[in-house]
C-alpha cells in the first residue's frame, strides 16, 4: 500500500511536470477508476472481509474482557471484605463455630493484649493530662505571684522617679546658687579694690571722699550678707541633694530586689516547666509506642477474622446479626460466577 501511494503521488508529479502530457483530470479519473476496483474486489473477497470482521472483533472482546475483568476484580474485593466483615462480626457477637476453635483462640488471645494495651494507655493518657495539669497550674501560681512581686513593687519605683525628679531639680538650684554665689564673690572682690583704691586718693574732696567710702562700704556689707546667705542656701541644698540621693539608693536597691525576685520567678518557670514538657514528650513517645503494637495486634487480627469469616459462611450459622452479611456474600458469588463465565466465553 506505501509503495502503491508512493507511485501514486509520483505519477502525479509526472503529469504535472510532463510538457504536452495528459490532461490533470484525467490522472484524477484513473485514480478515482481505481479506489472503485479496489473497493469492488475487497466486496468480491469473502476471506479479506472475514479477517478483517475478524481483527475488530478481536479488538472489541479484549475491551471487553478487560471492562469485564475490572468489575471482577471489584466483586472480588466485595466479597473479601464481606467475609472480613462477616468474621468480626461473628466474633464480636460470640458465635460458636466448632471448626473454628483455634481461629477463635488466637483472636482470644489478641484482644487479651489489645485490653491490656488500652488499659496502659489509658494510664499513659492519664499521666499526660496529669502533667498537663500540674503545668498549668504551676504557671497560673508563678504568674500570680509574678503579678504580686510587680504590685509590689510599683510604688517604690514611683518613689523613685519621684525622688530622683527632685534630686534633678536640687541640682538645678545648687548650680543657680553656685553661679549666685560666684557673682556675688567677684562683685564684692571689685568693691573691695574700689575701696582700696579710694582710700589711696588725695585728690578729691574729703567730703566727697567720705560719702564715696561710706557708699562703698555698704555695698561691700550688702554682697558680703548676700554671699552668706547664698553660701548657707547652696549647703542647705547639698544637704537636700545629699539626702535625696541616699533616698534614691535606698529605693533603688529595693527596686532592684524586687526586679531579681521577678527575675527569679520567670526562670523557675520556665525552668520547671522545660521540665514537665520532658516529661510529657516521655510519656507521650511511650503512649506512641503502645498505640502502634495496638495497630500491629489490628493487623494480625484482620486475616484471622478473614479465616473466621471463611468457617462462619461454609458452616453457615444461624444467626440474626449474620443474615444480611449471608446474603451480599450470595450475591458476589453470582455475580462472580457470571463474570468468570463471561470472560470465558470471551477466551
Amino acid at each position: 500500500m506505501k509503495d502503491f501511494f508512493s507511485s501514486l503521488f509520483s505519477a502525479q508529479n509526472a503529469v504535472d511536470n510532463a510538457d504536452g502530457g495528459f490532461p490533470f483530470w484525467i490522472f484524477w479519473l484513473l485514480v478515482f477508476i481505481i479506489l472503485l476496483l479496489l473497493v469492488f474486489i475487497f466486496l468480491r473477497d469473502k476471506d479479506l472481509r472475514h479477517r478483517l470482521d475478524s481483527f475488530f472483533k478481536g479488538i472489541k472482546n479484549r475491551l471487553r474482557k478487560v471492562r469485564l475483568l475490572a468489575t471482577l476484580k471489584k466483586e472480588q474485593q466485595k466479597h473479601e471484605d464481606f467475609m472480613l466483615e462477616l468474621g468480626r462480626k461473628a466474633w464480636e457477637e460470640d458465635v460458636e463455630v466448632p471448626s473454628a476453635n483455634s481461629l477463635r483462640n488466637q483472636l482470644a488471645r489478641l484482644d487479651k493484649q489489645k485490653s491490656d494495651l488500652q488499659d496502659k494507655r489509658a494510664g499513659q493518657e492519664e499521666k499526660i493530662a496529669g502533667v498537663n495539669k500540674e503545668m498549668t497550674d504551676f504557671q497560673k501560681k508563678q504568674e500570680a505571684a509574678g503579678l504580686k512581686l510587680e504590685v509590689e513593687m510599683k510604688p517604690y519605683v514611683d518613689k523613685l522617679e519621684e525622688v530622683k525628679t527632685q534630686e534633678k531639680d536640687t541640682g538645678r538650684e545648687i548650680s543657680q546658687k553656685k553661679s549666685d554665689l560666684d557673682a556675688a564673690s567677684k562683685e564684692l572682690s571689685a568693691a573691695e579694690k574700689d575701696l582700696m583704691a579710694l582710700k589711696e586718693k588725695g585728690d578729691i574732696l574729703e567730703e566727697v571722699k567720705k560719702f564715696e567710702l561710706e557708699s562703698l562700704e555698704e555695698k561691700i556689707k550688702a554682697l558680703a550678707q548676700r554671699k552668706i546667705e547664698a553660701d548657707a542656701v547652696l549647703r542647705e541644698l547639698k544637704e537636700k541633694k545629699a539626702g535625696l540621693d541616699k533616698e534614691i539608693s535606698a529605693q533603688q536597691k529595693t527596686a532592684d530586689d524586687f526586679q531579681r525576685k521577678i527575675k527569679k520567678n520567670k526562670d523557675q518557670t520556665k525552668d520547671r516547666c522545660r521540665k514537665y514538657q520532658k516529661d510529657i514528650r516521655e510519656w507521650e513517645k511511650q503512649r506512641d509506642k503502645v498505640t502502634e503494637s495496638i495497630e500491629e495486634i489490628e493487623k494480625q487480627k484482620t486475616p484471622l477474622c478473614r479465616s473466621l469469616g471463611e468457617h462462619v459462611d461454609t458452616e453457615r450459622v444461624n444467626h440474626e446479626e449474620l443474615e444480611i452479611l449471608y446474603t451480599k456474600i450470595d450475591r458476589t458469588k453470582i455475580k462472580t460466577q457470571e463474570l468468570e463465565g463471561q470472560i470465558k466465553n470471551l477466551e
